[in-house]
């Protein structure tokens, strides 16, 4: 069970400490590099490999972000700047994004 000092508020909803950490560590990487070439990263909302129509209505359903910010790096959601696929299981080898070759 968690202390009432383990619950915060980020983007107006409640969650653990640990996972809105996390959601603000992933607003500062806002571009990734993939053999060299730099690929701004999309925005929950800005998403063209589904119809993201809850972005405007609620949090991602998956990691808890909100519309125009940043995905968690695994999020179901997030998509791949380089392909335009599923982020988690496209292809594309980011640069420090190694933890996706360990979790296959």
């Amino acid at each position: 069970m968690n202390a009432p000092d383990d619950i915060v508020e980020l983007y107006g909803h409640r969650m653990r400490r640990d996972w809105a950490e996390a959601l603000q560590e992933a607003q500062d990487e806002t571009h990734l590099v993939c053999e060299g070439e730099v690929y701004p990263k999309i925005a929950y909302g800005d998403e063209t490999f589904r119809t993201p129509v809850e972005a405007d209505h609620e949090p991602c359903r998956h990691c808890g972000t909100i519309k125009g910010k940043f995905h968690w790096h695994a999020c179901d959601y997030e998509q791949c700047p380089r392909c335009g696929g599923q982020m988690m299981s496209c292809d594309c080898e980011f640069v420090g994004h190694e933890w996706r070759e360990e979790e296959a």
